[in-house]
């Protein structure tokens, strides 16, 4: 595959799981993590160290935190979008939150306590299938305003 074939969504995803990486590599490179954890401050300390090494690595990339609403009371980044699943129902938030998960990248999404802890490729289907929907009801939107 080449630079050209790669999507600008996928080179984010993959560069995502880079800085993963690397983070990870440094962690289990300074402590033993077998019997006690890793600390969340000592996690984002080794992230920032892996955005700070990746131009290195990987010149001209630039790695750039994702964007988002708010952070939770531990620091993962958190978007919230008032939903409606029936008419009359008040609307309740659909979240999209950073996993503390440890050992991968993930994401939590979903309502309340119905939430789904999604791996980079599932979260890169249902993106997927999103833009395919949001596709189709732009069509049908230009269908009925002709």
């Amino acid at each position: 595959m080449t630079d050209e074939e790669i999507t600008p969504e996928r080179r984010i995803a993959l560069l995502g799981a880079a800085l993963h990486a690397i983070a990870w590599q440094l962690v289990e490179y300074e402590t033993d993590t077998s019997d006690r954890g890793v600390s969340e401050e000592h996690y984002r300390d080794a992230l920032e160290r892996a955005t700070a090494i990746l131009p290195t690595l990987m010149p001209g990339v630039v790695a750039e935190e994702p964007e988002w609403e708010r952070k939770t009371d531990r620091g993962f980044g958190l978007t919230e979008i008032l939903v409606s699943d029936y008419q009359g129902q008040p609307p309740r938030p659909f979240t999209v939150q950073q996993s503390s998960l440890a050992t991968e990248c993930k994401v939590w999404i979903g309502v309340g306590d119905t939430r789904a802890h999604m791996s980079i490729g599932e979260a890169t289907r249902v993106r997927d299938a999103l833009n395919a929907f949001l596709a189709d009801a732009w069509v049908s939107v230009e269908e009925e305003e002709s």
